[in-house]
């Protein structure tokens, strides 16, 4: 699946209610909210098949997230391991400025 075309969140976070709105949007078309949400949470490693799809899609929807980053906004989600860790992060960086 392909991403979709949303502006960048600017590097002084200026436009990050828009830019939250808009990949929201994409997260929940694409069946991903649960991931950053915390309604989907890692499954147990004892079922790989399980295991594997829940990886692929949060890396879905890590990428959905961070290709749509300026630099700076990027370099505080750069070493998070979920989509849900690099949401928050975001969210407590730029939420309400």
């Amino acid at each position: 699946s392909r991403l979709y075309d949303v502006l960048s969140l600017k590097n002084n976070g200026s436009n990050f209610q828009y830019w939250k709105h808009r990949v929201l949007t994409v997260l929940n078309l694409r069946g991903l909210m649960g991931l950053i949400n915390g309604t989907e949470s890692k499954p147990d490693p004892s079922n790989p098949l399980v295991l594997e799809n829940w990886v692929i899609r949060d890396k879905e929807a890590q990428a959905q997230i961070t290709l749509t980053l300026k630099d700076k906004p990027l370099s505080g989600v750069l070493y998070v391991n979920t989509a849900q860790e690099a949401w928050k992060k975001l969210k407590e960086q730029y939420e309400g400025k």
